[in-house]
Order: C-alpha cells, then structure tokens, then sequence
C-alpha cells in the first residue's frame, strides 16, 4: 500500500475512516485511521483523514498535529493544507488560516475556490479587515444553495463600508 496521497485507492482502512466519517461516527474514524497507522506510519491520507475526524469533534490542536505529520509526508498536498488552515482558523489564528489559503491558492489554482473565499471571508471578519472580507465574499455566487447562503450570511456580518 503506497503512502502517496494521489494513489488510485485508499487504502481498507482509510476507507472504513472516510465511510465512518459520512456516517458522523468520528470517534470510529479516528480509531480506523489509527489502526491504520500502527501498521503504515507514513500514509500522508490516514493522518489527513484523521485529522478531519478530529476536526468535526472539535480537537483543532490534534488535528493541526496530524495534519503536519501529513504534510511532512506529502509536502503541499492540497486536502492536508486546506484543513489545516481550517484548523488554524477555529482555534482562533485568522492570519495564519489566511496564509495558507493564500498559499494553497497559488499552489493549486482552482482548489476549492469558493470555500477558500468563504473561509478567508470569515477570518478577515474576525479580523475586522471588512474590505477584503468583501472582495472575498464577491467570488462568491448568489444564490439559494449552501455558497449563496453563506455569502448572504457573510455580508450581513459586515458593517456598512464607505
């Protein structure tokens, strides 16, 4: 089983972990990405799986450990470093999650476009950086989908700007 993250097929147990986190049974997806690790310490995708199963119960600092262990495996794999700039942002570091955004961007242009113009859209806010809160939430498409709610939302976080 090859370590590299743009292999074909997951692994069995990187797959059960991805099922189990679909599920919403997080904890299990932690426990099936451990497993897995115990016997292939260097599959970047088991330590990114493993840290969004992490994520989605709240341990950023644990997630942001695994998601390094992932990058030093797999040096800018792009799911490895949009989840750590997620990480970033939940634990309340906006212009470090905003760095690598920028970052990945450059890297891989077209990757999760719309989300990473979300994302940073939430960390300006908090950063009361509302102008380029703004230009973000322009990428972002009108709507009644999830991305239209959300740029609702987001400008209804902003102040009136002049």
């Amino acid at each position: 089983m090859s370590s590299h993250p743009t292999s074909d097929r997951d692994p069995p147990l990187v797959e059960q972990a991805k099922d189990l986190s679909g599920a919403g049974d997080y904890e299990g997806a932690i426990d099936a990405c451990t497993l897995h690790l115990a016997q292939f310490p260097e599959d970047a995708r088991a330590f990114r799986w493993r840290a969004f199963a992490l994520q989605q119960t709240e341990r950023f600092a644990e997630a942001i450990i695994d998601l390094d262990r992932s990058l030093c495996i797999a040096p800018g794999f792009p799911p490895a470093v949009f989840h750590r700039a997620e990480a970033l942002a939940a634990l309340g570091h906006y212009n470090e999650a905003i760095d690598e955004f920028d970052r990945l961007e450059v890297a891989v242009p077209g990757y999760n476009t719309q989300t990473i113009a979300m994302f940073r859209a939430h960390c300006l806010i908090e950063l009361e950086r509302y102008e380029e809160a703004l230009a973000n939430i322009r990428r972002l498409p009108e709507g009644r989908g999830i991305v239209g709610r959300e740029r609702t939302a987001l400008l209804g976080r902003l102040p009136s700007i002049d």
